[in-house]
């Protein structure tokens, strides 16, 4: 285990955020990659002992643009405290760094000549301060990687980039298919721009496409002898520029993948909404899921009918849900002792009833319960002893509501959950 160091400034509770449940710290260190120093805010749940025996896992979490480290802190709280005090997830540490930069208020979260080497800030030197600092289990099996809008393009690029150091990468609403966004996005840059016809000048402040155009820029190709230090995906008659395009490219998830050795041992949980207020956001979502399915890995992709770009308080528990299930838990720092294998429900998803089905290791006392996504217990299916071996049990659910439940089993002191969806 790991003993509490603060490093490079005092270690302060945020005020207001602290609750009866996990609570907040916020600090300061410089990575050596970026060669300044840094916010982050941390997590750590409740019952955390800095100079206890118990190393948790970890989630990095990656804010959006015009963000900072304390996006969304009451949603993650919320979420967070409503899990772990009902036993659905495990105890977890979340870390949110701070990638906002000049000059175009973010930093996509990648190594730029322009921003900085925030990728290395976040693969390397965050995970290594972390992790001397904080008690936490320093084994990428208990390491996850997840972000929103600008976060979500860069967790999943990170991720695949960097399998070796993530069990798994949670994305809410980011771009992930640059050949499916970009017939979407760019004609809303020409529309911005102050002159109706060709030839058309670019210039950070005409509007929004037109910000993020350059916040992308800035990002993958950087060029600080060319005017506003990038060079823009667009000539002057609105055309794509094919060596820019072909830059860009490489940082997409969806292109990223087709280069990829498979399988890939990586989990991948992403979402969209139907109403992302993004043009191009969507479609860009099911471009990268068309093309994962094609090429046979993996995934979960939850599109989101009537949510738009924002977070909210069901997506961070479904993404800490899929993360701590990706993971193998906490004990003493090391794995979770394999006495019990919880299996997917049979149908899933289903309309009436499923069959939930598990095994014991050894005889013991256990419990199946069934959860809504607020924590609220719905039902008790098990409660007793059991002998060793399988067992399996009808969940019916028919005068439930449709929608996610969650079934958890718990033996001694082992915890499995898994996911189930009533449809209708």
């Amino acid at each position: 285990m790991k003993f509490f160091v603060c490093i490079l400034g005092l270690l302060l509770i945020i005020p207001g955020i602290a609750s009866a449940g996990g609570t907040w710290v916020d600090t300061t260190f410089v990575p050596p990659s970026l060669g300044v120093e840094k916010d982050v805010v941390i997590y750590l749940p409740e019952g955390y002992d800095p100079g206890g025996t118990i190393d948790y896992s970890v989630i990095y979490w990656l804010h959006g643009w015009g963000g900072s480290h304390t996006s969304y802190i009451a949603y993650t709280q919320n979420s967070l405290d409503s899990l772990i005090s009902s036993e659905q997830i495990q105890p977890v540490i979340v870390v949110k760094p701070n990638g906002w930069c000049e000059p175009y208020e973010g930093s996509m979260w990648v190594n730029s000549e322009l921003y900085g080497d925030y990728e290395d800030y976040v693969v390397f030197d965050l995970v290594d301060f972390v992790e001397s600092s904080f008690c936490a289990i320093s084994d990428p099996d208990f390491r996850c990687i997840a972000g929103h809008s600008m976060g979500a393009m860069g967790s999943m690029h990170l991720a695949l980039s960097h399998t070796d150091r993530y069990k798994a990468v949670a994305s809410n609403a980011g771009f992930q298919d640059i050949e499916v966004s970009l017939s979407l996005f760019l004609p809303e840059v020409l529309n911005e721009c102050p002159e109706t016809v060709p030839p058309y000048t670019y210039d950070w402040g005409n509007g929004l496409y037109t910000n993020a155009t350059f916040l992308t820029s800035g990002a993958f190709s950087p060029n600080l002898s060319a005017p506003d230090s990038v060079d823009f995906i667009l000539d002057e008659n609105g055309a794509i520029i094919d060596s820019v395009f072909a830059l860009w490219e490489l940082f997409y998830p969806a292109h990223m993948v087709k280069e990829m050795s498979l399988p890939i041992d990586l989990d991948i949980f992403f979402d969209c909404g139907t109403d992302d207020g993004w043009i191009g956001c969507y479609e860009s979502n099911c471009g990268y899921a068309d093309t994962l399915t094609d090429l046979g890995i993996d995934h979960e992709f939850q599109s989101l009918t009537g949510i738009g770009h924002g977070m909210n308080l069901s997506r961070f528990i479904e993404e800490f849900l899929f993360l701590d299930e990706a993971m193998t838990g906490i004990a003493e720092g090391s794995l979770m002792p394999a006495s019990l294998l919880l299996e997917p429900a049979f149908p899933n998803p289903f309309t009436t009833s499923t069959s939930l089905r598990f095994e014991l290791c050894e005889p013991g006392h256990a419990t199946l319960k069934v959860f809504d996504l607020s924590g609220r217990l719905v039902t008790t299916l098990i409660d007793g002893e059991l002998q060793e071996g399988h067992h399996s049990v009808e969940f019916n659910a028919e005068d439930l509501h449709p929608g996610v439940y969650m079934y958890r089993l718990h033996t001694g002191s082992t915890v499995q959950t898994r996911r189930c969806m009533v449809l209708r």
